[in-house]
């Protein structure tokens, strides 16, 4: 979840790279929107998808992305399909 958001952009891609999904809708800084495993009406066969997120806030300032334990950090992760 995001808040106070000037501008936003999220990807979902499948494992070869093809993108899925994306949104950049936001309404009062927050987005709106999110993936419902869906790709052409179609729920994706079950397994790893690759999210994608860019981000800045009203400030200015850029997301930076998810803090890793090593300091690092992420604007990409994994999201997982079950059926």
């Amino acid at each position: 979840k995001g808040i106070g958001l000037q501008s936003y952009h999220c990807m979902v891609f499948d494992k070869w790279g093809n993108l899925l999904w994306e949104s950049t809708k936001l309404v009062n800084g927050k987005p709106v929107e999110g993936w419902d495993g869906y790709y052409h009406g179609a729920v994706v066969p079950q397994g790893a998808y690759i999210w994608k997120a860019d981000a800045t806030f009203i400030d200015g300032t850029e997301w930076k992305g998810v803090k890793l334990e090593n300091g690092d950090f992420v604007k990409t992760g994994n999201v997982t399909v079950l059926q």
